[in-house]
């Protein structure tokens, strides 16, 4: 199926969250959010890894969060018959007490994100190698198309 360059992918990127001045990419995310702290030292904010449901489930990116290291879950829907969305993500920090609910959770290390609509990602990937603009159009922002 491929992949997409790290270059490239931060180029779509940009195109469609463009219309969004508070939205920027960076090749160095790292020394970038530290310099973006730095120099807004008279705000209170904090540095968040964001992970797919998928990542998340895998990695159990919950289990790693702490004050140093924030991380935060973009939902999004189990594909039909495989336990890996939003839900899955749910029932695997609950079994390792680390739910919405509890009071690790409200410590704000982890956040989970509301669910985001279901985009196949090599859809995407197929589609942009085609250079199928009609496909795409349904899938991605109309600036990525």
């Amino acid at each position: 199926d491929g992949y997409i360059s790290q270059s490239d992918r931060r180029m779509l990127v940009d195109l469609a969250t463009a219309e969004y001045d508070w939205i920027a990419s960076s090749d160095h995310a790292w020394s970038t959010a530290g310099k973006l702290l730095d120099e807004c030292s008279d705000v209170s904010a904090a540095w968040f890894e964001l992970d797919g449901a998928d990542v998340a489930l895998k990695s159990r990116t919950w289990s790693a969060a702490r004050p140093e290291r924030r991380y935060g879950c973009v939902g999004r829907p189990a594909e039909p018959g495989r336990g890996n969305g939003t839900e899955a993500v749910l029932r695997g920090m609950e079994e390792d007490g680390r739910g919405p609910t509890s009071e690790w959770y409200h410590e704000g290390h982890y956040l989970l994100l509301p669910e985001l609509p279901d985009i196949s990602s090599s859809e995407v990937r197929r589609a942009l190698r085609r250079n199928d603009r009609e496909a795409l159009q349904g899938l991605v922002h109309p600036a990525v198309a």
